[in-house]
């Protein structure tokens, strides 16, 4: 994967367009893919982006996609 210009991923619409297609490719239809998965498939750059624009909850809901957050309960 080669380096995105600087200021690439500051619109939400080309992290939208990188985003659907990493699901349509890799994933399932409407769901979002956690960060491991996106790390594991070289796609570390989208991880990276989510964080910029909310987090991964804030673009699952903005794109109205499902994820499925479990955290571990408290003191594991």
């Amino acid at each position: 994967m080669r380096a995105k210009p600087p200021g690439y991923w500051n619109d939400f619409a080309v992290l939208e367009q990188e985003l659907l297609a990493f699901i349509a490719e890799h994933g399932n239809a409407g769901v979002m893919p956690t960060h491991t998965m996106l790390r594991s498939a070289g796609r570390g750059n989208l991880s990276q982006a989510m964080h910029q624009h909310g987090g991964i909850m804030a673009v699952a809901q903005r794109l109205g996609l499902m994820y499925d957050y479990r955290c571990k309960p408290p003191r594991y």
